[in-house]
């Protein structure tokens, strides 16, 4: 008979282990280090490397330990989950190795992370948590993660950021939150972290972007907002030399950067990508080239459809894209104002050039004006260009050049594009006979295809006005022609059919008038029988 004492102790068991998870249970996994299993809780090893496979969500109310065969948990220090699904990350990776330097649980099906999961991951330097189902990222998200650098959250379903969210994360610099659905980036949330390079919030649904968000951060390498849904963007810099500002496809019509009162140094922005948006004038971009300067600028397919009043900003430019704009008018003003220029894009445009319309940018080396339909070239567009080496020409309505003009109007031209225009074919082969036999063994290359190549060409037997153009319309024409002819016979039926009941229809029309005029005049005969 047992004793009142077994009996409490068998009760305080029973509690401990209700309320512990009953214990610890232990998945064995199969692992060798030269092999790669690709079964149900297996493991491979490659270096420093523990590569779990087919692995299933064991940790849901459970206190599970990892154990391997084969392998010493010391000998590694990442750990990747591949074709897995565990739904909440588990704290108990870290218990079990506190040494643990980079985690990948990409595409495992995560939902959430509870609260101080990382009180133990002090090692933990990169997070790979792409392509799950994380919704939120909370204050107590990251406690604990003191050390880590690189966080990777790109195609999940996060909404909300909290602010501080990151403020135990703060060596981080690296995060990729592309591809969610955050809508607003408050000025805390990366306030905390200064150490920040890199940060990733392409095409999320962000409306509005506060312009402190990252004036804290002063060793900014790279912000790309890609593919937001924003019409204005006010930013405050603090970061001196800023590689990148990507604001692409965001339908943006309006831009202010800043020095932040907090930077030391005026700020250097190397690119700034405003590729698909909607501007319709470059002087809604409004920055003060006193204390924000660019170099590259992309400005390509928007709304612009003339430059006349340069703003400040531009002095500084080496390489402008302007490509798909429907521009027509890039007015001598502005292109003074851009001496520093280098590279020149205005592709697809249509825009008209003018004699010395280069000339004002004498340091000019890339001009590409492809796809503008120019049907004649004068070399005095181009006349001060003698640092010039590539000129694209490609795609346009081009039949004749005067050869003969290029070493002395361009000498130093190493490229000249002439593809998709139209050339005959024996003019093609006489100017490039000519080129190669009077530049001093130079060789200038005419097509981009490859070097050596001619450029595309037109058989000389077909006529000089030939344009696919008028074919398709020739087509067209024709097929109206060869079924007018085919249908002729029912077609005069059918207009004769119209004619017929056009024609009974006026009559039926007279005789209800001539009836009504009838009655009409009885009735006023009847009027006057009554007055007599």
């Amino acid at each position: 008979m047992m004793t009142n004492q077994a009996i409490l102790r068998i009760f305080l068991i029973f509690v401990v282990k209700f309320f512990t998870g009953c214990g610890t249970n232990e998945i064995l996994l199969d692992c060798d280090v030269s092999e790669t299993h690709t079964t149900k809780n297996s493991c491979s090893f490659t270096t420093t490397t523990c590569i779990i496979e087919e692995f299933r969500d064991v940790w849901q109310n459970q206190n599970v330990k990892l154990s391997f065969t084969n392998a010493r948990e010391e000998n590694f220090t990442s750990l990747v989950f591949q074709n897995s699904f565990v739904s909440t990350l588990p704290k108990e990776i870290f218990d079990q190795f506190p040494h643990l330097e980079s985690l990948d649980m990409s595409n495992t099906g995560l939902t959430q992370i509870r609260g101080r999961t990382f009180v133990n991951a002090t090692d933990l330097v990169e997070l790979n948590l792409m392509r799950n189902q994380l919704t939120d990222i909370t204050t107590q998200t990251f406690v604990g993660a003191t050390n880590l650098r690189a966080l990777h959250l790109a195609h999940n379903r996060i909404v909300t950021i909290w602010s501080n969210a990151f403020r135990d994360a703060k060596q981080l610099e690296f995060i990729d939150l592309g591809h969610n659905v955050i809508q607003l980036i408050h000025k805390e949330t990366f306030s905390m972290l200064d150490n920040l390079r890199n940060i990733y919030l392409y095409h999320n649904k962000i409306i509005d972007v506060n312009p402190l968000s990252f004036v804290h951060n002063k060793k900014l390498n790279t912000i790309d907002l890609t593919g937001n849904h924003m019409r204005e963007v006010e930013l405050d810099l603090s970061t001196p030399r800023l590689n990148k500002l990507d604001l692409s496809d965001c339908f943006l019509d309006e831009l202010v950067l800043r020095k932040s009162t907090e930077a030391t140094e005026n700020i250097t922005i190397r690119y700034l990508n405003l590729r698909k948006n909607t501007f319709t004038n470059i002087s809604n971009i409004r920055i003060d080239r006193k204390e924000v300067q660019l170099q590259t600028v992309d400005l390509s397919e928007n709304k612009l459809h003339a430059l006349n009043i340069p703003p400040d900003f531009v002095q500084d430019i080496t390489l402008f894209k302007l490509m798909k704009n429907d521009l027509w008018e890039i007015s001598p003003g502005f292109m003074t104002s851009m001496k520093k220029l280098k590279s020149l894009y205005l592709d697809k445009n249509a825009f008209r050039l003018y004699e010395n319309m280069f000339k004002p940018v004498p340091d000019l080396k890339i001009l590409s004006i492809s796809g503008n339909h120019l049907k004649f070239f004068d070399f005095s567009w181009f006349d001060g260009l003698s640092n010039l080496t590539q000129l694209n020409l490609e795609d346009n309505r081009l039949r004749q050049i005067n050869y003969t003009q290029i070493s002395n109007t361009l000498p130093s031209l190493q490229s000249f594009y002439l593809d998709k225009n139209e050339f005959k074919c024996a003019f093609v082969e006489q100017m490039v006979n000519y080129v190669r036999n009077t530049t001093d063994g130079k060789n200038i290359e005419f097509s981009s295809n490859g070097r050596g190549l001619f450029p595309t060409c037109v058989p000389d037997d077909e006529p000089s006005n030939f344009r696919w153009e008028w074919m398709v319309v020739g087509i067209f024409v024709t097929a109206f022609v060869v079924v007018v002819a085919i249908f002729r016979r029912q077609l005069i039926e059918k207009i004769d059919d119209v004619r017929r009941r056009f024609r009974s229809y006026s009559n039926m029309r007279e005789t209800e008038n001539g009836v009504s005029g009838g009655g009409g005049t009885r009735l006023r005969d009847d009027g006057d029988d009554q007055i007599l």
